[in-house]
């Protein structure tokens, strides 16, 4: 098996376990990060894809999103597996594993240049530079930035809500509304980057035609407000404004 370029694969225990690529869309710059594949993603070739990804699908739909509206990686791309009895199940990655897969991780994070990093479990956490004791409990809903590039903002991984017995349980609600809150800002802010470019880039280069078509739609929504605005410098939304550009 071909492993990823970036990774010290050759020296990892996984270099022989099912490696699952990321699943990106060219069209967010928001990533989802996680924590490694399990049976259904092995099978399937797709990070969260198994009973914890349909409980993610769910939560971006209720936040009037779908789930192309997001790039998705693993902090480990091979399934980490232990055999108990003749049976496979899936393992937690160890520190080691979990440093071999680093420069996988910045290598794939460098190439997407997202605008916001959601940081899902404890095992990103630690990829991304975090204290391995500390209780997830304390750390959700924190932000840092990593690198001293990408903003991060670190939530449950949604098979915590599984884990908490579904959310039927006051537990298990409680981490499906946590997540809820950081995929909602996330995708709230997916487009800034893309702003950012327009103003910096000749109008006639190809590649900018899906922006333009993408604020073109915005202007239409908001036609009112577009033409009204005379507080460019102070706005928020300055970067949709024509006085902007």
């Amino acid at each position: 098996m071909v492993k990823a370029p970036f990774g010290k694969c050759d020296e990892c225990p996984l270099k022989n376990a099912v490696l699952v690529p990321s699943e990106l869309h060219q069209q967010s710059k928001v990533l989802f990060l996680a924590e490694a594949p399990g049976y259904h993603e092995a099978q399937d070739g797709r990070p969260l894809v198994g009973m914890a990804g349909q409980d993610f699908n769910r939560i971006v739909e209720s936040c009037g999103a779908k789930r192309e509206d997001g790039n998705y990686m693993n902090a480990v791309t091979c399934r980490p597996t232990k055999v108990v009895d003749g049976k496979t199940y899936n393992r937690t990655p160890t520190d080691v594993e979990i440093r071999n897969c680093n420069d996988r991780l910045y290598a794939e994070v460098e190439v997407l240049q997202p605008v916001i990093i959601v940081c899902m479990g404890k095992i990103p956490y630690i990829a991304l530079g975090g204290d391995v004791k500390v209780a997830m409990k304390d750390i959700v809903g924190t932000k840092f930035t990593w690198r001293q590039k990408y903003s991060v903002i670190v939530t449950y991984h949604p098979a915590a809500i599984a884990h908490s017995g579904g959310v039927g349980t006051e537990r298990g609600k409680l981490i499906r509304s946590e997540i809820e809150k950081a995929v909602r800002e996330a995708l709230s802010i997916k487009h800034t980057d893309k702003q950012m470019q327009l103003l910096d880039a000749p109008i006639e280069y190809a590649g900018l035609q899906p922006i333009l078509i993408e604020l073109e739609q915005v202007k239409r929504a908001c036609q009112s407000w577009w033409e009204d605005s005379e507080k460019c410098e102070g706005c928020k939304q300055k970067f949709y404004c024509k006085r902007s550009l």
